[in-house]
């Protein structure tokens, strides 16, 4: 049942893919995909009864050789590296890491497709969808705390009408000003737009780092060295 659900979740992202880019102008020609056998009959009838105006060829990679999708690989170990920045400037503790990881590939793999690195260049999305990205105003930072207003009837008129919780990235298919919001308590996830933000306060590269504590001691010898270990 499991394994039905996942090949099911996956041809409804492929077939996503494809009506995305036909929306956009682009005609799909070629996919390739992961050569294991349970994806080769499903990803190729998809391919064969896609479009019928369209001969879209399958392809699937060997084994052990990342090399045949290299643009994939490199791009997933981009979005790993920033994913592990945006936690770390937010300071999260490694359960919370482990929970959220997918969550924080979802957003910044959306941060990068609507940003670039130039004044002069188009990013991902004004590419393809020919216009600038509405969402760039409301860009936000992993992790970062904001009152969330709650909007339950309440008995008692002294009760708080808001809770703090942690950004974790952006309302799907929703307007641009709508952010996704984890609870650090019951760890439910709900989006809303009725957000105060707090300060957010950025990393500090000397913070974990001893040698930058006042202490006398620590001057003398770099940390991690012992008294007979010769310091280069």
């Amino acid at each position: 049942c499991t394994f039905a659900k996942k090949k099911n979740e996956m041809l409804k992202f492929v077939h996503s893919i494809f009506k995305e880019a036909k929306s956009a102008g682009y005609v799909v020609t070629c996919l390739r995909a992961d050569g294991a056998g349970e994806n080769d009959v499903p990803l190729k009838n998809l391919c064969l009864t896609w479009d019928k105006d369209v001969n879209v060829h399958y392809e699937g990679t060997s084994p052990y050789t990342p090399q045949q999708n290299g643009v994939v690989e490199r791009r997933i170990a981009l979005l790993r590296d920033r994913a592990h920045a945006q936690f770390l400037t937010a300071g999260l503790k490694p359960e919370m890491i482990n929970l959220l990881w997918a969550e924080a590939i979802n957003k910044v793999n959306t941060d990068e497709n609507v940003t670039c690195t130039s004044m002069t260049s188009k990013c991902a999305y004004e590419i393809l969808r020919g216009h600038r990205p509405r969402i760039l105003p409301y860009l936000i930072q992993l992790g970062r705390i904001g009152v969330v207003t709650n909007r339950r009837s309440f008995k008692g008129k002294w009760k708080e009408r808001g809770e703090k919780q942690i950004v974790i990235g952006y309302g799907a298919d929703q307007s641009r000003d709508t952010y996704k919001f984890l609870h650090p308590v019951t760890k439910a996830i709900r989006t809303s737009r009725d957000v105060t933000w707090l300060p957010f306060v950025k990393l500090d590269p000397k913070r974990d780092m001893s040698v930058f504590h006042k202490d006398p001691e620590l001057i003398e010898l770099p940390m991690g060295l012992d008294d007979n270990e010769p310091f280069y």
